[in-house]
């Protein structure tokens, strides 16, 4: 994308948000990491801060940044970001809304990824204790909050705190033909091969495979 002035000029930045968001994931999917980082940092250097309707926008785009630098590798860096992002989130907007949640799940994420795992866990229950009271959530989407924290259990090597989180949601999500089903089946796989049960592990791996490849990679 051509360093040019379209993302500066005009005080709706909003439709200039979303092409560069759409940029950015283009790139961002087809590997070119430097090439979506450049597009971010561009509309972040040229976004107004003051602008109000717009202000979720540019954390939007400072929380995907953060997510490059996660897949680069860059853990401290992105870590210390999405930390700023949510402690601005619940200054905004207050813990109990949308996008104190979101925030602090992608931090959830970060801090298991980059090796913080009881912190994770402990972001991740806050996530679970107050997204019930956030409007417009429904209870699948509060289970599924359930799901990334079982998931951070495992990580931490808490796995029978994360069974306990698993077993009153798989009657809800796993029979869903959705992303979230996918997750939880792999939830389940991770925390079948932490107990030691191989041969279960490695058949339901095997079942998740097929689905994966057709989903992300478009090959049945």
């Amino acid at each position: 994308m051509p360093a040019d002035s379209t993302l500066r000029r005009g005080a709706d930045q909003g439709p200039a948000l979303v092409a560069a968001l759409g940029i950015y994931k283009a790139r961002f999917h087809s590997g070119d990491w430097a090439g979506a980082e450049a597009v971010l940092r561009e509309f972040i250097a040229g976004y107004d801060p003051t602008s109000a309707p717009f202000r979720s926008g540019l954390l939007s785009a400072r929380r995907e940044l953060a997510h490059v630098r996660l897949h680069r590798g860059e853990y401290e860096e992105a870590v210390g970001e999405l930390r700023e992002i949510a402690a601005e989130c619940r200054q905004r907007w207050g813990e109990v809304s949308l996008h104190c949640i979101i925030a602090h799940s992608v931090l959830g994420e970060a801090l298991s990824v980059a090796g913080y795992s009881d912190e994770a866990v402990t972001v991740q229950r806050q996530v679970v204790g107050r997204i019930g009271g956030v409007p417009g959530i429904s209870s699948k989407q509060s289970d599924f909050a359930r799901v990334l924290l079982a998931s951070r259990l495992i990580k931490a090597g808490r796995v029978d705190e994360a069974e306990q989180e698993l077993v009153g949601v798989v009657p809800t999500l796993e029979a869903t033909a959705t992303e979230a089903a996918l997750t939880l089946r792999s939830v389940l796989a991770e925390l079948t091969t932490k107990q030691g049960r191989h041969q279960d592990a490695a058949r339901q791996w095997a079942e998740l495979l097929p689905a994966y490849a057709e989903r992300h990679v478009g090959v049945a």
